[in-house]
């Protein structure tokens, strides 16, 4: 089993879970003192609306989060993929090439990866390249405080979505 593959099976166990704990929590009044979740201080002798509540956005924080982790898988595969190039490119030994070879791996980490590291997979349609980049906003706008660097996301990239992506760029760049 590939990476994203694991992630997508912890977020789908993650996602199942969320669903049961929502059916447990809400069921109809009375609500019956032996759920397999007793007097859980999340759940018990709480409104309906703020159950509600309070399982919308933990589902809505894990959709980001797995995408967040997707992409950033997709990106370490890329970076992985350049440096194996730029190692695999070292024919002759001789002491400026493996310099250069050093400081190209060491500067490949540095790369902006939007702007630079998907451009370099010319073999990948630019529709789909523009969506990958699309996904690193995403990506960006969840880690690095949501709200605190612009209001809205860039755009609403669902798991199912940044998966669909991320699985046919690497298959049209034929990682």
């Amino acid at each position: 089993m590939n990476e994203l593959d694991e992630i997508w099976q912890w977020y789908q166990v993650a996602s199942d879970s969320l669903r049961i704990s929502r059916r447990a929590a809400l069921v109809v009044e009375p609500r019956p003192t032996n759920l397999f979740l007793p007097k859980f201080e999340g759940f018990y002798d709480v409104p309906r609306e703020v159950v509600e509540s309070h399982l919308s956005i933990a589902q809505f924080n894990l959709d980001n989060l797995v995408v967040l982790h997707i992409v950033a898988t997709f990106e370490r595969q890329l970076r992985m993929h350049v440096m194996n190039l730029i190692d695999a490119s070292n024919l002759r030994p001789d002491v400026l090439r493996t310099n250069v070879r050093r400081q190209c791996i060491a500067d490949s980490e540095f790369w902006h990866y939007a702007d630079c590291l998907i451009e370099l997979f010319e073999s990948v349609n630019e529709n789909l390249r523009g969506q990958a980049k699309q996904l690193v906003r995403f990506r960006d706008w969840v880690a690095h405080g949501r709200r605190l660097v612009e209001p809205q996301p860039p755009t609403n990239c669902t798991p199912v979505f940044a998966l669909d992506v991320v699985r046919q760029f690497l298959s049209q760049a034929g990682l």
